[in-house]
């Protein structure tokens, strides 16, 4: 290498430190490019799978919400004696609700792949689902 820039002149000289320093900043820039786009991947990638999980959750609760609503309106309604066809209309409505529920649930599963963990929860869900639903339909027969 001495020997190569002896005979050149000192401008030639005076450019080979900036050159080496524009090349390696091209090669760490390259290089930080490429981790990005791979750390960007992966965070759209977990960002998605946890996306539709707390969208599925949260449709779950909603639909929850809107039943016990709906109870309590069929209750209200009852008590302040409105006519039979707004009463039927409310618990046919409520009776789709209750339907939406049992699809959202039986969507987990197959959402998403359980763990052991969740997996019990799944279905100790499915118990509280179950005894909602027996309270749902308890309160509404006893109006």
């Amino acid at each position: 290498m001495k020997n190569i820039l002896k005979n050149q002149s000192i401008y030639l000289k005076s450019l080979v430190a900036p050159a080496i320093l524009i090349l390696t900043l091209f090669i760490i820039t390259a290089l930080f490019i490429i981790s990005t786009k791979n750390q960007q991947e992966s965070f759209h990638s977990i960002r998605k799978i946890s996306t539709n999980k707390v969208t599925l959750l949260e449709g779950l609760l909603l639909k929850t919400e809107k039943i016990q609503s709906g109870v309590f309106h069929i209750a209200t309604s009852k008590f302040m004696n409105s006519p039979n066809n707004e009463i039927d209309e409310l618990e046919n409505k409520l009776g789709q609700d209750i339907s939406d529920l049992k699809i959202i649930f039986n969507r987990i599963p197959y959402q998403w792949t359980l763990d052991k963990y969740e997996e019990d929860l799944v279905k100790a869900l499915q118990i509280s689902k179950d005894s909602f639903n027996d309270a749902v339909n308890s309160a509404i027969k006893s109006y």
